[in-house]
This record gives structure tokens, C-alpha cells and sequence, in this order.
């Protein structure tokens, strides 16, 4: 071949060109077919087997095969993420319910047996030939209660002359054939006979009289809050109490003689026994002191010359009131003291309890002895039923401090048997002062 000519050179290679073209293109074309058949699954024929490089393996005695993950395969189609939907409502289960067997009773072939059924005999009532007994029916008298806050009278009214009421007009001179009457005896506080029974009262020994009296011998205080209102080491009354408890403990009734005598007692010593009616004066107060007694307008037998004629005894009975308490004597008390009739107790117009006769005397031996007595008086004597007369006064002591106080006592006198009995007494101070909380 000449090459020499440049013409026919340029030529043979735009030729070659144009052969070579499409032969380069149709190998092109088949190794994309075969690229295709590879990636859905068909072995390449004609490629070349690739080496790789191999690990080698090393296992010790406690190798464990762990699970490999598996290849997704080529060109699976990418799942987007959804978010998960929400559930309104319970998941049901297919699952049946699990139902337990009916467990059976067992059945036993003996035949039940009946208990006997208890019936209570009937309980007969005794019967008693005696007929019903009937209980007295208790009537409250009718009492004025006392006033407080009541105006300071100026000027005391006009006593009357008369009885208002014609059942409470006076006895008949002449005395029953069965009563002796005591002569009137007029009394010398400085007699040898009255210094003797002065001593003896001061004494602490027991005493028995005829009429059935006994009081009891002194006993020593040891506590502290005794010897405080019994300075001589011993009183007569055992039941003496250091504070009040309701229901357990009363006022006493010399309570309101303040800081001389004890306040309280025991409450098995006295009687819930309210009397059919009261004689003693109700006393007056404006605020918490006392201006007196109320005037019931009765007539004032005091300074009666005639009280010995007409009320044989009366007189004395008055007398020994103020032996009592003005001389210190308890012996004049006695005589118008019966053991077997009790005392009622009151404190300012209002009742309180009762107690016995000994009792009673007892606790007024202690007082006599514990308050220093300046001035005892009886300023009324006035009748309140046929058999009934009432003394009233003041009794003036002198407290711890050496200061003057005052209290106000009412006494009913009672005619029984032919004997003026003390059957009431009452109390008020001229200056109250609660001894209850």
C-alpha cells in the first residue's frame, strides 16, 4: 500500500471510521443487556470469578454462634415511615375465656340431723295475798326564792301587831298535862358551875348524854391543809375533804365562816331529804352582800314579856342558841339536838342536804373552837306554824387576819313532844364568795 498519497490516506480513515462505529456502539449495547441480566439474578457468562481475602477463624471454648442479620436483597422497594394509628378501643383477643370446672359438693348419704330448739319455761309470778302498798307522793312546797339585787331599804317598815293568817295565831296559855314546863334560868357566864362545863367543853374527849347524844373524841391532824383550820392539832368531825368534787364533796355548813373552818365534807354523811316545808327567813342580797333577812311582816316575839306563859321553854331554847355559839359551849346544844331526827341544811334560802343530829354537833364543836366569836345575836323571833317558831341573827367573827366578818343564821325551833328541837338551819354570808368552781 502507498501511503504517499495524503489524499488517499484522509480517505482509508474516514472509512475505517465509519466501521469502526457501529462495531463499538453493538458491544456497547450488549454489555448494558448483560449488566440488566445481572441485576435480575442471571450469572454473568462472561465475567471474570473475583478472590477475596479470607479471616482466618479463631474460636475458644466458649464460643457461642451468634444469629447473622440477613440481607435484604437489591432493589427492594423503600418503605416510607408511617406513624403508628392511634387505637380508640380495647384489643380484642381471640382467645377464649379460661372457664374453671363447677366444683361438686360431696354428696354423703347421711341424712341430716335436727337440733332441738330451746324454749325457755315461762316464769310464773309469786302471788301475794297483801295488798299493793301505795307510795306517798311527794309535794315540793312552795318557797320565795331569795332576792338579789334587791334596793338597800332605808328605814325598816312597820312590824303588824297581828298575825295575817288565823292558823298561825298563838297556843292557849294552858300547857298539855303531859309536858312539864322548865323553869327559865338565868344564866352567870362567870358561875363556877358554867366555868366548869367551859373547860370541859374545851376538851377533846368523847361524850355520851342521856337523850342519845354521842359525840365523838378528837383525832390528830397530820396533813397540811388540816392544820391550817385546826391550829390546836385535832378536831372532832372525821370527814373533813381538802377540795369539792361534784356528787362527792358538799359545802359544809360552816363553809362560809371563810379561813377558819373547812370548807368541805364528805358526802356519806348526808341526805338528799327536802323538807315537806321550810322555816327558815330568806335572806336578802344586793349583788354578793347581804342587807338582812326578808320581813315577812309576822310579829316579833323577842322582847314579848308573855313568851314564857304562853311558849313555855321557848325562851330557854333562844338562850342556849346564844351560849352556843357566843360562850363556846356545845352542852347548851345538845338539849335542843335529837339524834333520831335530822337537821336540814340551808345556804342562802336554798336547801341543800340534811344530816344527823351528832353530825351536826360534831361540826359545830369544831366551829366554836376555830372561829374567835366577837358578838352573837338573836334579833327575830317570829312564829311560821303552830309548832314552828324561827330565830334569826348574826354570828361576828374574826377571820386569819385579825378582820371582822359577819354571817348572817337562821334556826327552826320545833315543838315535838313536848321538846323545842332544832330541825333547820341556814347560813349566809355578808359577803359572798363561790366555793364551788
Amino acid at each position: 500500500m502507498n501511503f504517499k498519497n495524503p489524499a488517499r490516506l484522509t480517505a482509508l480513515a474516514a472509512l475505517s471510521l465509519l466501521f469502526v462505529i457501529p462495531v463499538l456502539s453493538g458491544a456497547q449495547s450488549q454489555s448494558v443487556h448483560q449488566d440488566r441480566n445481572l441485576n435480575r439474578g442471571q450469572a454473568r457468562a462472561t465475567a471474570a470469578p473475583q478472590a477475596h481475602a479470607q479471616r482466618e477463624i479463631v474460636r475458644t471454648p466458649t464460643f457461642v454462634q451468634r444469629p447473622r442479620p440477613t440481607v435484604p436483597a437489591r432493589n427492594m422497594p423503600v418503605q416510607r415511615f408511617q406513624p403508628p394509628q392511634q387505637i380508640n378501643h380495647p384489643p380484642v383477643f381471640n382467645r377464649p375465656p379460661v372457664q374453671l370446672p363447677v366444683r361438686q359438693q360431696p354428696i354423703y348419704n347421711v341424712p341430716l340431723r335436727r337440733l332441738p330448739v330451746y324454749q325457755a319455761p315461762v316464769r310464773q309470778q309469786p302471788i301475794y295475798n297483801t295488798p299493793l302498798r301505795r307510795q306517798p307522793v311527794y309535794q315540793a312546797p312552795i318557797r320565795q326564792q331569795p332576792r338579789y339585787n334587791a334596793p338597800v331599804r332605808q328605814q325598816p317598815p312597820t312590824i303588824q301587831q297581828q298575825p295575817k293568817d288565823i292558823q298561825l295565831q298563838r297556843r292557849p296559855v294552858t300547857p298539855q298535862a303531859s309536858y312539864n314546863r322548865p323553869p327559865r334560868k338565868p344564866r352567870t357566864p362567870t358561875a363556877p358551875v358554867n366555868l366548869s362545863q367551859s373547860i370541859f367543853t374545851n376538851t377533846n374527849y368523847g361524850r355520851q348524854y342521856d337523850n342519845g347524844v354521842r359525840l365523838r373524841k378528837g383525832k390528830r391532824v397530820d396533813s397540811d391543809w388540816e392544820k391550817r383550820y385546826f391550829r390546836r392539832g385535832y378536831c372532832h368531825f372525821p370527814y373533813y375533804r381538802p377540795v369539792y368534787t361534784r356528787n362527792i364533796t358538799y359545802v359544809s355548813p360552816f363553809g362560809f365562816y371563810y379561813g377558819v373552818c373547812a370548807p368541805y365534807i364528805s358526802s356519806s354523811v348526808v341526805n338528799i331529804y327536802p323538807p315537806a316545808v321550810e322555816f327558815v327567813d330568806v335572806p336578802v342580797y344586793n349583788g354578793d352582800n347581804c342587807v338582812g333577812f326578808e320581813d315577812s311582816g309576822d310579829q316579833n316575839f323577842l322582847n314579848d314579856p308573855s313568851l314564857d306563859s304562853e311558849e313555855p321553854g321557848l325562851a330557854n331554847a333562844i338562850d342556849q342558841l346564844r351560849e352556843t355559839f357566843q360562850d363556846g359551849d356545845i352542852n347548851a346544844l345538845v338539849a335542843l339536838v335529837d339524834p333520831n331526827i335530822d337537821i336540814a341544811i340551808y345556804e342562802r334560802g336554798r336547801y341543800k342536804y340534811s344530816m344527823s343530829g351528832d353530825n351536826y354537833l360534831d361540826l359545830t364543836r369544831d366551829a366554836i373552837k376555830n372561829a374567835p366569836t366577837v358578838q352573837f345575836s338573836i334579833d327575830s323571833v317570829h312564829q311560821t306554824s303552830p309548832t314552828v317558831f324561827t330565830a334569826s341573827g348574826r354570828h361576828v367573827y374574826r377571820d386569819p387576819y385579825e378582820n371582822e366578818q359577819t354571817v348572817y343564821v337562821s334556826f327552826g325551833l320545833q315543838d315535838i313532844g313536848g321538846q323545842w328541837t332544832l330541825t333547820q338551819v341556814e347560813t349566809a354570808p355578808a359577803r359572798y364568795r363561790s366555793l364551788t368552781p
